[in-house]
């Protein structure tokens, strides 16, 4: 059990003169972004937040509907550092989320749980916010709960949802917004703006939440095409998903998925964050650098100049066996580790994708 509130140090009165009216660990635009998706709502909405930290998002949540949270309230050692002489690390803020939602005028239903106990059994849900995964696992609990009783017009909004640092769970909204389970929505937001806004898709209906999240992460993704009709949201879980593959040593599945893309110079930009903050296994760090000079080469242009021979180098090993894949017919694996091996400087194999089949 986590400590109560104490008095003194850190008493309610106290706590009154520190923080502001409405506390709250997101921006400006952050906050003009949920404003945007809840004028989209009907009347008495039915609202979910999991992770309100102090409530004050949660009091602007709580003028539109019903609003319900999830959150363990713990004051993590992190909070207690970053917000000094607030509360001490282990004791519950549930009485000062308390106390600021009535000074607001507001309150909210409470589910009091760690995340992956949660489990929601209400009525339909209109609207969601989530802010507590750092990771596919966590995100996957929420949603697996969420989904299913996501009215037909609903949302759901996920704070770091476009951070290529948690890539493995833009990787998992790629693949469900693939399976059209979920659909994003233009919001029109600044490029630094990390909120993931989604809506119900078409297909929302087939969703099961007993798949694993592994089966998800893993999933053939929607042939790409030329990318030129996708929203930046998009093209980030897009890239995302190929990001994720890579960095696992799934560097044939990425690469499988690549050659569906036309040439699209405009990713290299969205693809250079992924390579700076993605997070990658010092297993995978060689095949994910691979994979990341043939992204580059990939999207660089649409006319390539294949200025240096094979010969030159491994890179342009890379480049020449590359074009001769996407000219050929057949869709088998691109074999990144043939052409390592067989690479010398002088004699290198022009590797088609017949040749680099794996049986």
């Amino acid at each position: 059990m986590h400590r109560p509130l104490q008095s003194g140090k850190f008493s309610m009165e106290k706590l009154l003169e520190t923080l502001p009216a409405r506390p709250r660990m997101m921006g400006e635009a952050d906050v003009a972004l949920i404003e945007q998706i809840l004028k989209n709502l009907p009347p008495n909405p039915r609202l979910l937040e999991i992770g309100p930290w102090l409530g004050g998002v949660s009091a602007q949540l709580a003028a539109h509907g019903e609003l319900h949270v999830v959150d363990r309230f713990i004051w993590s050692d992190v909070n207690a550092e970053n917000n000094p002489g607030v509360l001490a690390s282990g004791e519950s803020f549930r009485p000062v989320f308390e106390m600021l939602m009535a000074s607001q005028g507001v309150s909210a239903q409470i589910h009091e749980t760690e995340i992956d106990a949660f489990e929601w059994s209400g009525d339909p849900i209109d609207f969601c916010l989530i802010d507590a995964p750092r990771n596919s696992d966590d995100l996957w609990t929420c949603l697996r709960q969420i989904l299913p009783s996501l009215t037909a017009d609903g949302f759901v909004l996920i704070k770091h949802g476009l951070t290529p640092k948690h890539t493995d769970m833009l990787a998992l909204l790629s693949s469900l917004t693939d399976a059209a389970i979920i659909q994003l929505v233009d919001t029109d937001q600044p490029a630094w703006c990390n909120i993931a806004a989604l809506k119900a898709g078409p297909h929302l209906s087939d969703f099961s939440g007993k798949t694993a999240v592994e089966d998800w992460l893993t999933r053939p993704a929607r042939p790409a095409g030329d990318c030129g009709g996708s929203t930046s949201e998009q093209l980030v879980l897009d890239i995302a998903k190929l990001a994720y593959l890579a960095s696992h040593g799934l560097v044939s599945e990425a690469l499988l998925q690549l050659r569906t893309q036309g040439p699209n110079p405009k990713l290299l930009s969205i693809w250079d964050r992924f390579e700076a903050e993605a997070p990658v296994d010092r297993d995978n760090e060689l095949s994910f650098s691979v994979f990341s000079e043939i992204f580059e080469f990939h999207h660089s242009a649409v006319q390539k100049d294949m200025w240096a021979p094979a010969n030159q180098s491994i890179t342009w090993a890379l480049r020449h066996s590359w074009s001769s894949y996407l000219s050929a017919p057949e869709t088998a694996p691109f074999d990144v580790s043939r052409i390592a091996q067989s690479y010398s400087p002088g004699a290198v194999a022009d590797f088609s994708a017949k040749e680099s089949e794996v049986p």
